[in-house]
């Protein structure tokens, strides 16, 4: 993700959410490296290339998909100094 070195986990998450539920496909995208794996929500399949990952979201965007966290339920793990873990 570029220019987000210095936001906490969960405001990087919060982004996603917004690009992703307001179909902002640019900014989405700009969020993944270029060598980035992506496990998607609305697919079976793991995503290793930058062309299936925008066509992922190209579909799931056209049909309306939409996220919500819960934060109740949002695990946070720090990997390194630099990298976490979020799911939930």
């Amino acid at each position: 993700m570029k220019n987000s070195r210095d936001q906490s986990p969960e405001n990087i998450v919060d982004h996603w959410v917004e690009y992703f539920n307001n179909g902002n496909l640019e900014r989405l995208l700009d969020m993944y490296h270029e060598e980035a794996t992506l496990l998607p929500t609305f697919s079976p399949n793991l995503l290793s290339t930058p062309e299936q990952i925008e066509e992922y979201f190209v579909r799931t965007i056209e049909h309306q998909a939409s996220v919500e966290i819960d934060d109740g339920r949002t695990i946070k793990k720090k990997l390194s100094e630099n990298m976490y873990l979020m799911t939930g």
